[in-house]
C-alpha cells in the first residue's frame, strides 16, 4: 500500500467535517506529502520522524511542491497541525512503525499570542435566553453544554441522544476519540424546547432516520413558515452564528471576531466550568484535568492557555511581586566592612 492510498482513506473520513476551501487545502498538503514519500519507494510503515522533519523543513523553505518562497510561521504551523493529525490517524491504525514520528511536528513561535474573546457565564446565559430564533437558540445552547468543536456539533445526530440514560454519544473527529457525554439539565430542557419546533417543521423525530440534532436550514419566501429544514444534512455557518451573537452581547463588531467562531463558546464555557469547580473546593490540578477531558485536549498545557488560567505563573507572581527572591530582610543583612589597602 502506498502513502497516497492512506491519504485517500483519511480524506474520506474528514470530508464532511469542514468547508470546501479547508478541505482543498488539506487535500493539497497531504497529496504533496504522499507524493514526496512515495518517490522513496518505501512502505508507509517505514516512515520515521527524521524524514518528516526534513520534509517540513523543505516546506518551510518553499520546497516540497511549494512555490519556492519561504512560508510564514502561521502558515507553517497550520501545515504542522494538519500533518500531525494525519500522522496520529496513521499511528492509531498501526500504519507507521515509528511511534515518535509526531515529535517532528513542532510549531514555531509566531510572536505575541493573540487575545481571544472569552465571555462570562452570565453573558453566555444572556446570549442564549435573549435569542429569539429557535434554531439559533438550540445551536447556541447545544454548543454551550457540550463545549464541542464545530466538527463535533455538526455531526451529532438524534440517535446519539439518550435522555433516559442522561448520556450523549460523542465522537471527536479531530482526535478520533469516542465518549459518552453527560446530558445536563439545561441541555435536556433546551432539547425539549427545540424538539417541538423541529417536529412541527419535519414531522415525528425518528431516531432511525439519521437526522442531525442541528439540521441544515435555508430561508424560504413562500408559505407561512420563514425557514425550511433539511434534517438529514449537516448545518452550515455555525461559526458565523457564534460570532454574530457574541458581538450582539458584547457590543463589538462581528468582523473583529472573525476566525474565532465556535471556539468563543468553548473557551467561555471551559473557563466557567473551571471557576465553578475551584469555587466548589476542587483542587486546581483536578479542576484543570476535568476541563481538559471535557474539551477533549490531549495536553493540559493547551487547556491552560485555552481557558486563560495558568496557576503556576499566577502563584509565582503573587509570591515574588514586590518581595525579595531570597526572603532576606534588610535588617538581617550582614554589612561587610570595606578594607582600606592603602
Amino acid at each position: 500500500m502506498k502513502m497516497q492510498d492512506l491519504v485517500d482513506k483519511y480524506l474520506r473520513v474528514r470530508r464532511d467535517e469542514m468547508g470546501q476551501r479547508t478541505f482543498d487545502a488539506l487535500e493539497s498538503l497531504l497529496t504533496r506529502f504522499a507524493t514526496s514519500w512515495d518517490k522513496t519507494r518505501r512502505t508507509p510503515r517505514s516512515l520515521d520522524q527524521d524524514w518528516v522533519r526534513e520534509w517540513l523543513y523543505e516546506v518551510r523553505q518553499g520546497g516540497a511542491g511549494g512555490n519556492g518562497k519561504a512560508v510564514s510561521p502561521a502558515y507553517y504551523n497550520k501545515t504542522v497541525q494538519r500533518l500531525g493529525m494525519f500522522l496520529k490517524y496513521l499511528l492509531q491504525r498501526n500504519a507507521v512503525g515509528d511511534s515518535f514520528v509526531l515529535d517532528a511536528c513542532k510549531p514555531i513561535p509566531v510572536g505575541e499570542p493573540k487575545e481571544y474573546l472569552r465571555l462570562s457565564a452570565g453573558q453566555v446565559v444572556q446570549m442564549i435566553q435573549t435569542c429569539e430564533d429557535p434554531w439559533e437558540r438550540w445551536a447556541l445552547a447545544f454548543a454551550s453544554q457540550t463545549l464541542g468543536r464545530v466538527s463535533e456539533l455538526v455531526n451529532a445526530r438524534i440517535a446519539h441522544l439518550h435522555l433516559d440514560k442522561g448520556e450523549l454519544y460523542w465522537y471527536r473527529r479531530k482526535t478520533f476519540d469516542q465518549d459518552m457525554m453527560p446530558i445536563t439539565r439545561q441541555l435536556a430542557d433546551e432539547w425539549r424546547r427545540w424538539a417541538l419546533v423541529y417536529q412541527d417543521y419535519c414531522g415525528p423525530l425518528d431516531r432511525n432516520k439519521g437526522w442531525f440534532l442541528i439540521p441544515r436550514r435555508y430561508s424560504t419566501p413562500l408559505g407561512r413558515k420563514r425557514w425550511a429544514y433539511v434534517p438529514d444534512k449537516q448545518p452550515t455557518s455555525l461559526s458565523q452564528l457564534m460570532q454574530r451573537h457574541a458581538a450582539r452581547i458584547t457590543g463589538d463588531d462581528a468582523f473583529n471576531l472573525k476566525g474565532q467562531g465556535v471556539h468563543i463558546m468553548r473557551r467561555s464555557m471551559a473557563r466557567a466550568l473551571y471557576d465553578r469547580l475551584v469555587a466548589d473546593g476542587v483542587p486546581e490540578p483536578t479542576a484543570l484535568n476535568r476541563v481538559q477531558v471535557m474539551l477533549g485536549h490531549s495536553d493540559p498545557r493547551t487547556t491552560m492557555i485555552y481557558i486563560g488560567v495558568q496557576p503556576d505563573r499566577q502563584k509565582r507572581n503573587e509570591l515574588l511581586m514586590g518581595s525579595s527572591l531570597l526572603w532576606v530582610e534588610d535588617d538581617n543583612v550582614v554589612q561587610l566592612r570595606s578594607v582600606d589597602n592603602g
